[in-house]
């Protein structure tokens, strides 16, 4: 969880929420996260949950802690999407 918090949380355009449990919000501010879920799904493989249509959670993603490989397959999609800003 540092490691995947530490890596999203220097991207431009992404707010990283700390966290202790098995996940991470994230608020995409540079891409609407409706279109990050997509991508990360369509061009990665990579589901995440989109809670954006929660209380106080607009342009949230969950994303699942998973084994070293998974977070590092988060980290490299991710810094695709948002190293490039779309």
């Amino acid at each position: 969880r540092d490691r995947l918090t530490a890596a999203l949380g220097a991207l431009p355009g992404l707010l990283v929420y700390p966290s202790a449990a098995n996940f991470v919000v994230v608020r995409c501010q540079a891409i609407p996260a409706r279109t990050v879920f997509q991508r990360l799904y369509d061009e990665f493989g990579i589901l995440v949950r989109d809670i954006s249509t929660g209380v106080d959670l607009e342009e949230c993603l969950r994303i699942s802690v998973g084994r070293d490989d998974d977070v590092a397959a988060v980290i490299a999609a991710f810094t695709r999407i948002f190293g490039s800003n779309g």
